[in-house]
This record gives C-alpha cells, structure tokens and sequence, in this order.
C-alpha cells in the first residue's frame, strides 16, 4: 500500500468511495500476482529432460594438435632449460649431444653392431665417456 502512495502514479480522487475502490483493485492485483507467482511451475528434476545429442551443434569443435598457451608456455621454458644446460657443457659435449639428438650420429646400437667407431660425422666421444 505504501509502496503505491509513494511510487505510483500521482492521481485525484473526487471522494473516499473512490480512493477505497482504487485501493480494493491495487491489493486485489497485488493479491492476483503473489498468486501466480507462488503457483508458477518451478524446476522440478522428475520434469526435466535430457537434451538429444542431435540437437547440440557443436561451433567451435578442438583441434587436433591444437596446443594450448599453457602448454606453448610450457614447452618454451623447457627449450630454455635445455638451452642452459647445453651451454654449461664443455664444447665436445655439447657438439656430441646435439649431433646425437638431432639427427647427425647413428644410434649406438646401430653403430656397435656394424662395428664402426662413434667417430662418424663428428660424433666423437670424449674421453671422460
């Protein structure tokens, strides 16, 4: 009621049977509404059901091989260790290593099994291995 006088439109009534009708359709109204509102269908699990998969369309599907920033970030600080452990190495360690790993020596097997001494394509070993 008082929300009305204060927040409602400014109106003028001839005399009290006026002012009392327009009252009586205000609650009347208020009455109506605090009806609907408590009656309303809520959400009921035992109402709910499932969404069909053929209805989902799917916008942004993951990529394959995608990788995300966290793993970039990842992947670059590990380059970075490896970085500064290779150059903590002496020199013929560190030309061994990289010649094994990126594809300049044979693997050791290979080469044990055939005979041959690690030396091929500057692949020396050091003498401390």
């Amino acid at each position: 009621m008082l929300q009305v006088l204060r927040d409602g439109p400014r109106f003028q009534i001839a005399d009290d049977r006026h002012f009392r009708l327009l009252l009586a359709r205000i609650v009347e109204n208020v009455i109506r509404d605090r009806h609907g509102y408590h009656t309303a269908g809520r959400r009921a699990p035992a109402r709910e059901r499932a969404i069909s998969r053929e209805s989902v369309l799917v916008l942004d599907p993951p990529r394959a091989g995608a990788a995300t920033p966290s793993q970039i970030t990842d992947q670059r600080e590990q380059e970075a260790w490896v970085q500064l452990a290779l150059e903590l190495l002496e020199a013929d360690d560190r030309r061994l290593i990289v010649a094994r790993e990126w594809g300049m020596c044979r693997s050791p097997s290979s080469e044990r099994s055939s005979g041959r001494a690690r030396t091929r394509r500057g692949c020396a070993t050091s003498a401390r291995s």
